[in-house]
């Protein structure tokens, strides 16, 4: 199963399956007795022999070898053939990149690599390095020079990673090459660098806003989208208080705009430079389907981004000459570069170079830096993890007899360690690190091996041996030591742990999209909050439909959420969403303001006389939050202030609909002499904000232009409406008298109960103090039946009767109204009379607001009988919206009736209403025909 590849685990289970009485502990065992039986080298010598066969395999093949200063092998470069071959045709492009946790020696790949003809990434020199510093990387850049002597002087752009901190050494030694920086790694190592906790934490999606702006400017395309971008992102920071991280960017990223930004890479040199000639007959445009390019003829050269980076006739020259019928082929073969036409084989010879370098660290020109002293508590750390490691390795030995040699040669050891002793069991070790291989190299840069000793040593020859004829092969060179591989078992360990992808809730490009959206949004707004844009509108109070296309830039996120519980929570330092330019679906966000709990209440009422510095102190820093799973957390004043700007959008919208029925089907209704009145209503309507109060009416945010809006078809009348016309009414007659709002309930039970107050006392009192002034002859008394409903009761003080009137007259709210009158009967009103209102009779299922205001209209002033049709509606709605905005009655003409006149029957003598008796009997239900709303 080792053979095989099988691993620890497999192997395990394997044994268990067989019915094998095993642990863990015992494949351990077996898996290391096995290697140690298999393996006759170690990693060291395995090393060097692959060396050996790598340069025996080709002689043009190069590999190079560097020691550091602790005798350890510290770059391992190779070259092949190949490789060498690649570069000399593609030398203009290079790229650098290092891999990590390539070995179980955390020995880092430092592979560069070119384009080949067919615009794919082909590796040109793998070196095997040490932690990445100046040192390893000048050793890999020397191999690099070495092994292509010809071409090196052609190259021009070098792409590198930014986890590759010696920028500055690539930037030394190749002098004329320009420093790209990979857009990939900008963006993994500016996102790392986000999620730093230096510089606080942030929500995710306020993180996902970050990325996108680092994205967008990382592929910006011109200097104006990149400072439109960069400002913000500086925005961003401060809003959601991550400014350390803008000043980081700043000080660091935008000094060096060449290196990472899209439109500072439009003028690199390429392939081949393309330059425009002035001559324009020379030069055609060839327009695609988002943008369009500059094509040359004398050479078939175009600006897209194929042609110039890889030399090569584009399809646009391609189409051109098809369709312009240019004579010889389509492809035009004379202009394609040379470099895909010679070089296809591998026939041409490369420069002679030495085959194999060791590169020996002397400290005779340099003195290494001291390395700091350890304190007593990391010598005590380092002490404990070695025998932690001892004692794991003597837990597992099963052999009582060596497990007792080997504690007694610890123990031995140990007792040699108190008395400060060293055993002397390696002396060859000393001898063999005293051996040197004498070159005649310069010291300052450590000591060379001679062509002759390698090749003699390890058997090979280069290229160059047939040429010079030279005999270094037979002669002495007096070296006495071989050329030792010594890997580093204890190299630091380098990059970051493997992303789990599961916890990615949403991609980034989804991210980025919904980013966008929202900066549309912003831009359509005029700001860049939500609590801004609301501010700004109800400072500037615009017309309605400039508000509502500033309102339409906020979206509605998360639709697919409305089903989630969202919690209240009170945390100390939670981590918010800050920066959310949209507002939740509407049940969401129901949903979260019914978790919010409310302040001074009954059951935590405020007490004056109680000192609550304590208990204030206690809960000032604790934040009142609302929590979505899969969404994130909001503060209070967040989830308040999404309600207020959905509460604006659907009044706005409101507007908008009012505006359109008032001149589709409000002016219709008029005769021709109303129609120009109506259309300077509507053009008012339009040119007022919603929250803007009418003229004439008590300067309460109640009576506000929002409340017209519900006069129209289809909409509930709201209490403000209602109470609106009451107060037209008492402004304009004072003979009517406002009493307020009852709540009231159908019942279906049947109860000898007659002390329940169904009129509150406050209510109550005011109608009698009403009743009693001199002067009052009408008092109006709206009935809201759970906002579901509206009825209402009229008390004409002159006459001595209690009107009760139901505009849909069906037995559950008619049975509630004369209940409520008969209460006020004998509460203080006995001389009165009971009578019931079944006139005019509702149709639809959203007018009783309409048919109550009428009802106060005609009862408070001389208005005569009215039609109520279903035809004459519109009308009486323009008529009610009229009266509200200007507290003018249209001219009304009594409407003849069928069967006889209206007037007449309001007139005539009522029969007195039924008793309480007999409406019970009646026991009619609402039916499910006449739904109201």
């Amino acid at each position: 199963m080792l053979a095989g590849g099988a691993k620890r685990s497999r192997i395990y289970d394997y044994l268990l399956e067989h019915d094998q009485n095993v642990i863990q502990v015992d494949v351990d065992n077996l898996v290391r007795e096995h290697a140690s039986s298999v393996a006759s080298t170690d990693d060291n010598d395995a090393t060097a022999r692959e060396i050996v066969t790598f340069s025996a395999a080709d002689p043009e093949n190069v590999s190079f070898v560097a020691e550091t200063e602790s005798g350890e092998t510290g770059v391992i470069s190779l070259t092949t053939a190949h490789m060498r071959r690649m570069f000399g045709r593609f030398s203009e492009l290079l790229m650098v990149d290092c891999s990590h946790k390539t070995n179980r020696y955390n020995y880092q790949l430092l592979t560069f690599m070119s384009v080949n003809e067919f615009g794919e990434g082909c590796v040109v020199q793998q070196s095997l390095i040490k932690p990445n510093g100046d040192w390893h990387m000048e050793r890999a850049i020397a191999h690099f020079k070495r092994s292509n002597p010809t071409k090196i002087d052609q190259l021009r752009v070098i792409v590198v990673d930014k986890d590759l901190n010696e920028i500055r050494v690539l930037e030394t030694n190749f002098p004329e090459a320009r420093l790209l920086i990979c857009h990939f790694h900008v963006i993994k190592y500016l996102k790392e660098m986000r999620s730093k906790p230096d510089f606080g934490k942030i929500s995710g999606e306020d993180a996902s806003q970050v990325d996108a702006l680092v994205h967008k400017m990382v592929y910006a395309r011109s200097e104006e989208n990149y400072d439109e971008t960069c400002a913000s992102l500086k925005g961003l920071c401060e809003r959601i208080g991550i400014q350390g991280f803008w000043e980081y960017f700043d000080k660091n990223w935008n000094s060096c705009q060449d290196r990472w930004v899209m439109y500072r890479w439009q003028n690199l040199p390429h392939f081949k430079t393309f330059t425009a000639v002035s001559q324009d007959d020379d030069i055609v445009e060839v327009w695609g389907s988002t943008r369009h390019y500059t094509l040359r003829l004398d050479d078939w050269c175009c600006d897209c981004e194929f042609s110039i980076s890889m030399s090569l006739p584009c399809h646009h020259a391609i189409a051109y000459r098809k369709k312009e019928g240019v004579a010889g082929p389509l492809i035009p073969w004379n202009c394609t570069h040379e470099r895909f036409v010679i070089w296809t084989t591998p026939t041409k010879q490369l420069k002679k170079v030495r085959q194999f370098a060791y590169d020996q660290f002397r400290g005779a020109g340099t003195r290494p830096e001291p390395k700091p002293l350890r304190s007593q508590a990391e010598r005590y750390r380092e002490a404990v993890r070695a025998t932690h490691l001892i004692a794991n390795e003597l837990a597992d030995i099963d052999d009582e007899d060596e497990f007792n040699t080997m504690l007694e040669f610890i123990l031995s050891q140990w007792r040699n360690v108190r008395q400060r002793k060293i055993a002397n069991t390696q002396a060859d070790d000393a001898d063999d690190a005293r051996e040197g291989i004498q070159s005649d190299s310069n010291p300052a840069r450590g000591a060379q091996f001679d062509d002759a000793a390698i090749k003699a040593e390890f058997e090979i020859s280069s290229s160059g041996d047939d040429d010079t004829g030279s005999n270094e092969d037979e002669e002495s060179i007096g070296v006495e030591s071989k050329v030792k591989i010594r890997l580093n078992p204890k190299t630091r360990k380098v990059g970051r742990p493997k992303k789990d992808k599961s916890k990615t809730v949403v991609s980034e490009k989804v991210d980025r999209q919904w980013f966008e959206a929202m900066e549309k949004g912003r831009k359509t707004a005029g700001e860049v909050t939500l609590e801004a844009l609301l501010a700004a509108l109800l400072t500037e109070e615009p017309t309605l439909s400039e508000t509502q296309r500033r309102l339409s830039g906020v979206m509605v996120k998360h639709n697919g959420a409305d089903l989630k519980k969202p919690q209240f929570k009170m945390p100390k330092n939670p981590v918010l969403i800050m920066d959310a330019f949209y507002i939740l679906p509407p049940k969401l966000m129901d949903a979260c303001m019914k978790v919010l709990p409310l302040a001074n209440t009954q059951s935590s009422a405020i007490s004056v006389d109680e000192d609550r510095t304590k208990k204030k102190s206690q809960t000032e820093r604790l934040t009142e939050c609302v929590h979505i799973k899969g969404i994130g957390t909001f503060l209070r004043a967040q989830i308040e202030l999404f309600k207020r700007v959905q509460n604006l959008k659907d009044t706005v919208q409101l507007g908008v609909d009012a505006h359109k029925w008032l001149l589709e089907g409000g002016l219709p209704s008029l005769p021709a002499g109303y129609h120009d009145l109506v259309r300077k209503v509507a053009d008012d309507v339009e040119a007022t904000f919603p929250y803007r109060l009418i003229p004439g009416l008590p300067q309460l945010e109640d009576y506000q232009y929002s409340l017209l809006y519900r006069a129209v078809p289809g909409i509930w009348l709201s209490d403000a409406a209602i109470r609106a016309v009451c107060e037209r009414l008492v402004t304009d007659f004072p003979s009517c008298r406002f009493a307020g709002f009852v709540r009231a309930e159908t019942t279906k039970k049947r109860t000898r109960n007659t002390d329940e107050m169904l009129v509150d006392s406050i209510v109550r009192n005011r109608i009698s103090t009403q009743v009693a002034e001199s002067g009052v002859d009408t008092v109006f008394l709206p009935l809201n039946f759970m906002n579901y409903h509206w009825c209402c009761i009229v008390i004409k003080v002159q006459a001595k009767r209690i009107f009760f009137y139901d505009p849909l007259n069906q037995g559950p709210y008619r049975n509630s109204a004369l209940a409520i009158a008969n209460y006020l009967k004998i509460s203080g009103l006995s001389d009165y009379d009971v009578v019931s209102q079944n006139n005019p009779l509702q149709f639809d299922g959203s007018s009783c607001g309409v048919y109550v205001a009428w009802m106060f209209i005609r009862q408070g002033t001389p208005v005569p009988a009215l039609d109520m049709s279903k035809f004459t509606l519109p009308r009486r709605r323009f008529e009610l919206f009229y009266y509200l905005l200007t507290g003018r009655l249209l001219p009304i003409q009594p409407v003849q009736a069928v069967g006889g006149n209206l007037e007449d029957e309001e007139m005539e003598e009522k029969p007195p209403a039924p008793t309480i008796t007999q409406q019970r009997n009646e026991e009619e239900e609402v039916p499910p025909t006449q739904v109201s709303l």
